[in-house]
């Protein structure tokens, strides 16, 4: 009867340690289920007009150094500079004949989040209907431990636009978090003075920030349902920001996979200690 009850017993200590250690990584691991993504938008413009677009680094943590080219048909589409996104200073090199802008960045401190790796400006050279694929090669992108970051690739693409006369052409993007529905994401073609609708879809988890570009013509920035009046070509893009989850802890800065790892291995010592002492304590009375 004792060693049934003792099996017993120590069958409820090992599930319960079980659904300890689950319930502490599942709250830190959460936050990495999605990963880091390297992304560009997909943008246009008329033959002979500029256009910027961002290149983004998603769901980053702890990042210290980033090594990547953009590769493009030159023929199509050119790079004329490239300005610092949210992270510093960005060294770059562009090299139009061949078709590749350089872009290099590296801190001593750690940047976490949604940031923007720096703005792109892209001018159309090609004739009316040409596209070129925004080709993202990541050489390499590390965290502040010297360990490579685990990342996906979204590449974008270019199109030199046509348009009829008294027409202008207006470029929709959304950034990370949610998409614009109305009148979607690409290039328009409107007639002069025509107001048109803009609409955003916020995915979950996020909430609508503020449209950025050129919004002389928005007739509420914050909003995420507005209009925008054509009186010239426009480009814009809807920006989202990552919501709070209400009831969940927040770390700040994020936690690295080392950290995670070492608390886990803190919590079983801890467990398989209390369990050892109970289980002993116990076998004293049979």
């Amino acid at each position: 009867m004792s060693g049934f009850n003792f099996r017993r017993s120590f069958g409820k200590y090992v599930s319960v340690l079980a659904v300890l250690v689950a319930l502490i990584t599942a709250c830190p691991l959460a936050a990495l289920a999605d990963g880091t993504v390297v992304s560009i938008g997909d943008v246009s413009a008329h033959q002979g007009d500029e256009v910027i677009v961002d290149v983004e680094i998603v769901g980053v943590t702890d990042l210290g150094a980033a090594d990547m080219w953009l590769r493009y048909d030159s023929s199509v589409v050119e790079v004329t500079s490239v300005a610092d996104g949210e992270l510093g200073t960005i060294i770059h090199n562009i090299d139009n004949p061949s078709g590749v802008t350089k872009l290099v960045w590296f801190s001593a401190t750690g940047k976490t989040g949604d940031l923007v790796f720096a703005s792109v400006t892209l001018r159309a050279v090609g004739s009316e209907g040409a596209t070129s694929v925004l080709d993202l090669y990541v050489r390499e992108l590390i965290d502040i431990n010297g360990d490579a970051v685990e990342h996906g690739v979204d590449d974008g693409f270019f199109m030199v636009t046509t348009e009829g006369p008294g027409q202008h052409g207006l470029t929709i993007s959304g950034g990370a978090g949610g998409e614009v529905t109305e009148p979607g994401e690409g290039t328009f073609a409107y007639d002069a003075g025509e107001v048109v609708n803009l609409v955003a879809s916020v995915d979950a988890g996020y909430e609508f920030d503020e449209w950025t570009g050129d919004v002389s013509t928005v007739a509420d920035v914050n909003a995420s349902t507005t209009t925008i009046s054509m009186d010239a070509d426009k480009s814009v893009r809807a920006v989202f920001t990552e919501a709070a989850a209400p009831g969940i802890p927040f770390f700040p800065g994020g936690l690295s996979t080392k950290a995670m790892i070492g608390i886990v291995a803190a919590a079983v010592v801890v467990i398989a200690a209390i369990v050892f002492f109970v289980v002993r304590r116990r076998r004293r009375y049979y």
